[in-house]
Parts: structure tokens; C-alpha cells; sequence
């Protein structure tokens, strides 16, 4: 998954792709909510999905509620441009409803592989964020002739849509998603024996193109180049055990990217996370245990727990988190693991997971707290940043691990000027004249 910030509130990429499918159509999920204060509509959620060609359209339909609104309809693509340039403006006319904005944010876009978190299928996810101020109290959705849902939030979770969603704390809530999958040529299946990776390569270009897998991988004695054509829609690269990075491209004749994956493989290549959000309870137990022998180093941090529910304060656990997650990615890479203390003492997360999510401490409720972690960590930092999630089980005691690639780029949290990279087991800050030096020098030489 790659995922970057545009410097445009319409991104023009978007634009010109939205043109050149004029032909195309969209459906329109929306759920909006009334902001209790001040009487504003606000809104909870909505997603632009195009419809497969082929495919019939669905109809219109709109659920009234209370102080809730659950609507659905199909833009054309001038239309869907109408709307996009819509966000940038105090209010929006969604159907009979006018939505209110508070502020607005720079649009977001990411790259994304098949089984991702919005969607099935490989492809571009653009978000955009016309924010609204205060929260919205948790009511009950219930009329004659509608479905019923016990607050606004499961009602976003099943109207919208999206593969995974975390309900009340999700961070899509409130933001405008559209979702452009790639269906010309992307990765759809892989299998991994030895040091031998084999892909499956699908899409409507696959038998009209000579389409070929371009990357690299690294290892601790640099990067090493990969390239192989498509044939039959498989392909095989031979990547080194020791491999802890991994970067493809799908390409076409032209020159043409139809599917970009970055990863990080520093469990071993076998237990890459190469399509996505695809979730397995993994016995790494050799790891932790190396790592607790090890203790706290420059690519090892450990937590107890860390709350992913509060407010994001200065010395809170959570920006904790984010500072090493950036300090690893500014440096060499790491793991920060979940559910061992300061004395290098394993002590779960099974306890406090339970009384957070209410449910039994199992691999769904872990899986589901991995992905919120994972949620917010992505959008409170800005570059391109890769995180992986795993799971280990200790004798009964879970411990949640973040794996963080070194990146290329320099990471940092939302809008501060000051990046952190590792130094020993700690977190330093580093001046941005200071970093670009170090750029420079690592430029040069």
C-alpha cells in the first residue's frame, strides 16, 4: 500500500481520469447525520464506487430517519467532477439535504493492492476530508419500512460498503472516499516456496499486452533487481531468504503501471503480507522471544499497551507510538511489539484488550484493534510509510507486532516540522537542516 497527500484539493490525476471515462457511471452511498448543537447536517460517510461495465445500474433509494439520512444514487462522471469540486465549498447540495463543512483538508490518495481495506480489488483510493467539528451522539435508526441499525455508525459500516470497518472509530467516518479499482492488470494470487515467489497476474490487458514485473528487493548487502514477463498471466522472481524489503510494479507495453506493491518481508519472505488486509494468526514465537532476549535496541521497542481510542496528546502512548513508528522508518526499520512491558516481561494484551472492545480477547478482537492501530498510525503520518501487523501467542498471552520498513522518504507526524529517527533505543528528534544534510551527504556519496 502506498499512500501519499496531493497539494491540490481536486487532484488532477483524478480529474483527467474522471474525463476520459465519461461514459462511465457511479453509485453514490451516503449517510448523513443532524448535528444536534446546531440543527447542520453533517457528513458520516460516503463512498463512490464505479459500476462494471455491463452491470445494471441500481436505483435510487433514500431511508429517512429521525436525525439520520441513508441515501444512494448513480453519477455520471461530469457529475461525480461536480461533486468532488463541491467539497471545497462551506456547504454541498446532496440531494434535497444541504451538508455543512467546518474546514477542509489537502485530498489523500492511495495505492492499493487486491483484498485491500476499502475494497476487494487492487487499485486507487482517493479520500478527501471536509472535516466537521463535534462528534456525533450515538442514536438509534429505527422506522417502519427501513433498516434498523442501533446507531449511526453501523449504519455507515453496512451502507457504505468497504471491506473493513471499525465503526465509531474508523477513520473514514466523515470523509468522502472514491475508489477506482484496477482492472486492467493487477496481482491476484501468489504463493511463496523456498525463495521462489510466484504471482498470478489477472486483468482485461493480461492476454492483449507483453506485460512484465519490474522491481527490487533488499537485503543487508543492498538491493537486488527483479525483473520477469507475464506469461499466461503467471510470472516467478527468485528472492533471497534474507530479503526485509521488496518493491514491484506490474507494467504494460507502453510503460504503463497498472499495480505498484511496497513491502516489508522481515519475517522471512513466506510470511509477506502481499495482498493486503489478509489476516492470519502467525506463530512467530522464535521472534519475540529473540527480541526479548535482545531487549530495546534500534529496531526493537516494546509496549504493555497501547489505547488507540484516545485523544492523540503529546505524551500519550499513542504518539509514543507514532514517533517510533517514524523513527524507524526514518533509520533501518523495526518492530514495536504489544503486550510486553518496560522489563522485557511478556505480559499480553488480553487483559486490557477485553475491557477496550468489550469482547473476548481472541484473534478477531486482536485482528480488529491491529487494524484500527494500523489506521491511525497511517493517517497521522505524512510520507510513505510501510506497516505490516502480526499476531504471536505466547503460552496464551498475545502480543500484537508492527513491522516498519525503512523508508525512502522522510517521515513525519501530520504537520510538524521535526522528523525522528532511532538512535540506540530511543527516539531522537532531528532538525529538518539537519536531515536534509544527511539527505544530501547520502545523495552524494
Amino acid at each position: 500500500m502506498i499512500r501519499f497527500h496531493s497539494s491540490e484539493q481536486f487532484p488532477r490525476e483524478l480529474r483527467q481520469r474522471l474525463e476520459h471515462a465519461e461514459r462511465s457511471i457511479f453509485t453514490r452511498s451516503v449517510v448523513i447525520a443532524r448535528e444536534q448543537s446546531s440543527g447542520w447536517w453533517r457528513i458520516l460517510g460516503c463512498v463512490l464506487r464505479p459500476v462494471q461495465k455491463g452491470a445494471e445500474a441500481p436505483k435510487d433509494v433514500t431511508y429517512e430517519y429521525k436525525d439520520a439520512v441513508l441515501f444512494r444514487d448513480v453519477l455520471e462522471s461530469s457529475q461525480c467532477i461536480s461533486f468532488v469540486e463541491g467539497l471545497a465549498l462551506p456547504d454541498l447540495a446532496i440531494a434535497e439535504w444541504s451538508v455543512q463543512f467546518d474546514s477542509h483538508s489537502q485530498a489523500e490518495i492511495v495505492e492499493v493492492g487486491v483484498r485491500n481495506y476499502w475494497m476487494e480489488q487492487a487499485g486507487t483510493v482517493y479520500t478527501f476530508s471536509p472535516k466537521t467539528n463535534n462528534p456525533m451522539p450515538l442514536e438509534r435508526l429505527l422506522r417502519t419500512g427501513a433498516p434498523y441499525y442501533p446507531d449511526q455508525y453501523e449504519a455507515n459500516k453496512d451502507w457504505l460498503g468497504l471491506r473493513t470497518h471499525h465503526g465509531s472509530s474508523d477513520s473514514n467516518n466523515g470523509k468522502v472516499v472514491l475508489l477506482l479499482p484496477e482492472t486492467r492488470g493487477f496481482i491476484d494470487d501468489f504463493s511463496w516456496e523456498t525463495e521462489t515467489l510466484k504471482l498470478q497476474v489477472a486483468g482485461t490487458a493480461t492476454g492483449s499486452e507483453n506485460m512484465q514485473v519490474i522491481g527490487a528487493y533488499w537485503t543487508l548487502g543492498g538491493i537486488k533487481q527483479l525483473a520477469a514477463p507475464v506469461t499466461g498471466g503467471r510470472t516467478v522472481l527468485q528472492i533471497s531468504s534474507d530479503a526485509h524489503r521488496l518493491e514491484l510494479f506490474v507494467v504494460g507495453d507502453s510503460g504503463r503501471v497498472y499495480e505498484h506493491h511496497q513491502e516489508q518481508v522481515g519475517l522471512g519472505p513466506e510470511h509477506c503480507r502481499f495482498l493486503g488486509e489478509r489476516s492470519q494468526l502467525i506463530e512467530i514465537v522464535s521472534q519475540v522471544k529473540d527480541a526479548i532476549a535482545k531487549g530495546e535496541s534500534v529496531d526493537v521497542e516494546f509496549k504493555a499497551w497501547v489505547d488507540i481510542k484516545g485523544q492523540l496528546k503529546e505524551n500519550s502512548k499513542l504518539m509514543q507510538v507514532l514517533q517510533t513508528v517514524a523513527a524507524f522508518a526514518n533509520t533501518s526499520g523495526g518492530t514495536l511489539y504489544i503486550g510486553v512491558d518496560d522489563n522485557s516481561d511478556v505480559v499480553g494484551i488480553n487483559v486490557e484488550l477485553a475491557k477496550s472492545t468489550k469482547k473476548a480477547p481472541d484473534e478477531s478482537s486482536a485482528r480488529s484493534y491491529l487494524g484500527e492501530l494500523r489506521t491511525r498510525v497511517n493517517d497521522s503520518l505524512r510520507g510513505t510509510v510501510a506497516v505490516t501487523t502480526a499476531l504471536a501467542d505466547l503460552e496464551g498471552k498475545l502480543v500484537a507486532m508492527l513491522h516498519v520498513a525503512p523508508s525512502q522518504t522522510p517521515v513525519s507526524i501530520g504537520t510538524e516540522s521535526i522528523f525522528y529517527a532511532r538512535k540506540g533505543a530511543t527516539n531522537t528528534k532531528v532538525p529538518p537542516d539537519e536531515w536534509r544534510a544527511k539527505a544530501e551527504k547520502a545523495l552524494w556519496e
